[in-house]
């Protein structure tokens, strides 16, 4: 998370601001389901409905090792009955724009609330935030070292 100083007199820039505007969109953007981007109708060859999502990787590095066909990943849910137990997944650095791997929903599931607690981590040890368990943990012990001296 970019961070915003909390002086008057300290220098923040407009690319500081957007920077951390973007991280509190996508903050926001996790609290309800996202609609579709795309709907494919039934001559399409998955038919469904599509959603992109922007990946905000730097693009000097990541192009530098990686030949990209997009900018995101792209999940699909067909609307084929034999299709119903898994959604189609394709990454940034698939060889193919069409490249898509079929994953089982329940697997996606796990993988998407694995997502969510590995976000979570990673924003509480960028900002120094501790989870409340740590904190109350942590109050104890102390309060327990008060009662022994």
């Amino acid at each position: 998370m970019v961070s915003i100083p909390k002086q008057p007199g300290d220098n923040v820039t407009i690319g500081d601001l957007r920077g951390h505007l973007v991280e509190l969109l996508a903050l926001a953007e996790t609290s309800e389901k996202p609609r579709p981007t795309r709907v494919h109708p039934a001559e399409h060859a998955m038919p469904g409905q599509e959603w992109a999502v922007e990946a905000h990787m730097p693009k000097v590095v990541y192009d530098h090792f990686y030949r990209r066909e997009r900018d995101g990943w792209l999940i699909r849910a067909t609307d084929a009955v034999d299709d119903a137990d898994c959604i189609f997944i394709s990454t940034p650095d698939a060889g193919d724009a069409e490249d898509f791997m079929a994953v089982p929903t329940t697997s996606a599931r796990q993988l998407a609330m694995a997502i969510l607690a590995a976000c979570d981590r990673a924003d509480a040890v960028r900002t120094g935030a501790t989870s409340l368990d740590f904190w109350r943990a942590k109050k104890a012990r102390s309060i327990q070292g008060d009662q022994v001296t």
